[in-house]
């Protein structure tokens, strides 16, 4: 099982994906919403798995105590002062939680943080400890994306230049589809231009898994799980394998 030291990928991310959610892009309002609602069905003791710099605290702290599981220190040290107030959180693997048998109510892993999992065996595990720390009719929400699986390789290309509160932020991608494609990879080239000062030039290299999203819905109920909702987005229609730009699950812990 990876430890800790394998996010190395995500203590260099973390400070360009956090500007992206919110600063080069607007928050998904949509999601957010989503959360809140769900918490208002599932109040009580809440996990969220894959925290990341706290995006959904306020959505998910509406319906009481909810842990915050991440395990990227830099994402962990992102957290707003207010945010910080709203989750107790917890560096640590999903593979691995340091939690007691059946103390959650509801959990969720958002956005698409299954897929930074690279390893099947690594996901199932997962699902197992989510499995093992919900209560009984506990309910568990995960997100993955079909559009990973038909992401086509591109060469590198300028995706953003964007103002920022540090100073003007770059960001040239190249889009990598190795052999077998069941996975994708994103080289990115993080360029910031202080204000005062030379450009500061980074590069990140984020491999996702591009499993078949069924494969994730088969893994789960492997977990345990019984599976009572497929969405295809954050208003919560059916599933369209065809058109669905998400795939949000819903299952049930019996």
């Amino acid at each position: 099982m990876p430890g800790l030291a394998d996010t190395e990928v995500w203590e260099e991310y973390a400070p360009f994906f956090n500007l992206e959610e919110g600063t080069v892009f607007e928050h998904d309002l949509l999601e957010m919403e989503f959360y809140s609602r769900l918490r208002e069905l599932f109040p009580g003791p809440c996990l969220e798995i894959g925290a990341g710099g706290g995006r959904l605290a306020r959505s998910l702290s509406r319906g009481g105590f909810t842990a915050a599981l991440e395990p990227s220190r830099a994402m962990l040290e992102s957290w707003s002062s207010g945010d910080s107030r709203l989750a107790c959180r917890v560096r640590a693997l999903g593979q691995a939680m340091p939690f007691s048998e059946g103390v959650f109510g509801f959990a969720c892993f958002p956005y698409n943080g299954l897929q930074c999992i690279l390893d099947r065996g690594e996901r199932r595990a997962v699902f197992t400890e989510a499995f093992r720390v919900l209560a009984p009719g506990g309910r568990l929400v995960f997100e993955v994306s079909p559009a990973f699986r038909r992401r086509p390789a591109e060469a590198r290309s300028r995706r953003y230049r964007a103002e920022t509160p540090g100073g003007l932020l770059i960001l040239d991608e190249e889009v990598l589809r190795p052999e077998g494609g069941e996975t994708v990879i994103y080289d990115m080239r993080y360029t910031m231009v202080p204000p005062e000062g030379e450009p500061d030039v980074r590069r990140v290299v984020l491999e996702l898994a591009a499993f078949p999203v069924m494969e994730a819905v088969e893994d789960c109920s492997g977990g345990g799980f019984r599976t009572e909702a497929l969405w295809g987005d954050y208003h919560r229609v059916p599933f369209d394998p065809d058109g669905s730009p998400r795939l949000l699950v819903m299952a049930v812990k019996e």
